[in-house]
């Protein structure tokens, strides 16, 4: 009988625990939100520049990317951070986070871009 391991690895992931930020700050001229979970203390980080947005979650969803800044939307929706494709609307990730990380978040994103 061939077992596949697909339908075990979708589950596990399931009860993976969802990233969440767990401290901002400034580093480099970035915005850098460090994200944790209640089992892994540093699993990843966002790195908000002037010019692109950069990330490396090492825990659940996993995912890098390093894209334009104008190429991604930041919103708050139930609790979470969440990072999609301004184009096509595409999910790139979402982390929990309180509503004055969120706001942190938010103004940097409204804010304009250094020339």
């Amino acid at each position: 009988m061939k077992l596949s391991l697909i339908p075990i690895l979708l589950d596990l992931a399931g009860c993976a625990p969802v990233p969440h930020v767990v401290r901002i700050q400034a580093q480099n001229g970035n915005l850098v939100p460090n994200l944790a979970t209640e089992t892994n203390p540093d699993c990843g980080s966002i790195s908000l520049g002037a010019e692109r947005i950069s990330y490396i979650i090492a825990c659940k969803q996993g995912g890098k990317a390093n894209l334009p800044r104008h190429s991604v939307r930041l919103d708050r929706q139930a609790g979470e951070l969440a990072a999609t494709r301004a184009d096509s609307g595409k999910p790139l990730f979402n982390i929990r986070c309180s509503r004055a990380q969120f706001d942190q978040i938010n103004a940097w994103q409204n804010a304009a871009p250094a020339q």
